[in-house]
C-alpha cells in the first residue's frame, strides 16, 4: 500500500473546484486560489461545500487536495500537447 503526502491546508478565502492552490504567504497551513506565475501546492478536489454553494471551499474550510499523478482541474482555454500548465488570474 502506498502513500499519499497532502498538506492540511485551511481556505484563506473562497476555492473555487480544480483549481490551482497556493501556499498563503500571510498565514500558517492557509491555502489560496493561485494568480497567475505563482508557485502551486496543489490542485483542489471537485467537491462543494456541503451547504447549497459552488464553491470547494471557504473562509476557514479544509481544503482537499487531488492526490495522484493525474488530476482533474478546470482549464480557461485550449491546451497545447507537452506544454506546462500554469495558473492564470482566475485560477
Amino acid at each position: 500500500m502506498s502513500q499519499s503526502i497532502q498538506p492540511n491546508l485551511e481556505a484563506g478565502g473562497t476555492i473555487r473546484p480544480h483549481r490551482f492552490i497556493k501556499l498563503n504567504t500571510a498565514a500558517d497551513n492557509q491555502g489560496l486560489e493561485a494568480d497567475a506565475y505563482d508557485t502551486i501546492v496543489g490542485v483542489c478536489a471537485g467537491s462543494t461545500r456541503q451547504f447549497d454553494s459552488a464553491n470547494h471551499a471557504e473562509d476557514g474550510d479544509v481544503i482537499s487536495l487531488q492526490a495522484g499523478n493525474i488530476v482533474m482541474i478546470e482549464c480557461g482555454g485550449s491546451i497545447t500537447r507537452g506544454a506546462p500548465l500554469e495558473s492564470n488570474a482566475d485560477g
